[in-house]
């Protein structure tokens, strides 16, 4: 289509693969501000790609269980994670980082770790079964803020949202709308917008054959 630089966002490491390939077959520059795709499987298949770091997923899912332990305090209790997609790689990485605060956190006890599929559904239903069989838990990590939507609404129908942290992650408008009305607990932020905007800065960098940095941070934090 004569475009002069391509800006992606792949669901798993390997489903834009074929993409970037004919783009750049095609002599188009991809930018990927996130490091999703696979990079050997993209070079093994003929593909260049570059990958600035932007957003670090890791530390979403630490800030966002930070939260939950600060808020359980020296009582600590249970807690899970509600995953995105399984395969998905910034699931992976918000749920490692959230483990990773839980498992070393004292008293905090991490009962599972279940995909929830991005699905306020998926997660409603994973988070029912959670809530019936540890009744005394305390805490929920989700990997976006449709399922801790979810975790709320199902915790509400446990008549158990008193006891239960719920904290979410993208600060999407009804996560903001819920936390207002003191429903859901908190949701780790950052901005769209200026995500948005950097990707395609780069973008044109690219078309304009200037090399773009390796890393550019994105402020993130946790709204509550």
């Amino acid at each position: 289509a004569g475009y002069d630089a391509l800006v992606i966002y792949p669901i798993t490491e390997n489903n834009l693969i074929p993409c970037i390939v004919k783009a750049n077959e095609a002599g188009v520059p991809i930018i990927e501000p996130n490091i999703i795709s696979d990079i050997a499987a993209v070079e093994a298949a003929g593909g260049k790609i570059d990958q600035p770091k932007t957003l670090d997923m890791y530390m979403m899912g630490v800030n966002g269980a930070q939260f939950i332990v600060d808020q359980l305090g020296p009582e600590g209790g249970k807690v899970a994670i509600i995953e995105g997609l399984a395969a998905a790689p910034q699931s992976m990485a918000r749920r490692d980082g959230a483990k990773s605060v839980f498992e070393n956190a004292p008293n905090i006890e991490l009962v599972t770790s279940q995909a929830g599929d991005w699905d306020r559904t998926v997660a409603l239903n994973a988070a029912t079964n959670i809530i019936q069989a540890n009744p005394d838990i305390r805490g929920f990590y989700c990997a976006n803020d449709v399922m801790a939507l979810a975790v709320v609404e199902a915790a509400i129908a446990a008549g158990k949202k008193d006891q239960i942290i719920v904290v979410g992650t993208d600060f999407i408008e009804d996560a903001k709308v819920s936390i207002q009305e003191g429903l859901l607990d908190g949701s780790v932020a950052f901005s769209p917008y200026v995500w948005g905007q950097l990707s395609v800065q780069m973008g044109v960098m690219k078309a304009m054959g200037i090399e773009v940095p390796v890393e550019i941070p994105i402020v993130q934090g946790l709204v509550s």
